[in-house]
């Protein structure tokens, strides 16, 4: 098996990078159903076609079974991106907050909507699932945290 050379992203090309992504999402696209729709469907595809390559990696670094990198990894997260794709369109029509008394004139109403740039960080033991499973909430604008151990 041929190893592959590691290549970092250069200190100096960071602040670009999230410039770009920043004028990306002031842009106002990314609030589109569509384009919503597209970046999920293309997390899938980017998983589906590095299907082996996540596999390979897995077991080279963490001595894991394709099998079980196929079960606790990717199949979740192929669900997820199934089940985010399909229902997207739902999940961001505006709906009623729950009631307080406080607030109930307003008739207050909460909206499912990409917020910004996000910084994704995850655990190196279950990578496909703790990178992709929250990417794809981050796409169709639910608020996505994860704490290790929230005290």
């Amino acid at each position: 098996m041929a190893t592959a050379t590691m290549m970092y992203t250069p200190i100096d090309e960071i602040v670009k990078i999230h410039q770009h992504a920043r004028e990306a999402f002031l842009s106002g696209k990314a609030k589109s159903i569509t384009f919503r729709r597209e970046q999920i469907a293309q997390v899938g595809y980017l998983l589906k076609d590095n299907d082996q390559r996540i596999k390979d990696a897995l077991r080279q670094d963490l001595n894991r079974p394709d099998q079980e990198t196929d079960f606790f990894d990717l199949t979740a997260v192929y669900m997820e991106v199934r089940l985010a794709y399909d229902n997207v369109e739902q999940w961001a029509k505006p709906q009623k907050a729950d009631f307080n008394v406080n607030f109930f004139a307003m008739s207050p109403k909460l909206q499912a909507e990409p917020r910004g740039v996000v910084l994704l960080v995850a655990p190196f033991n279950f990578p496909a699932l703790l990178i992709f499973s929250p990417l794809v909430r981050i796409i169709y604008g639910l608020p996505t945290q994860y704490h290790a151990n929230p005290r």
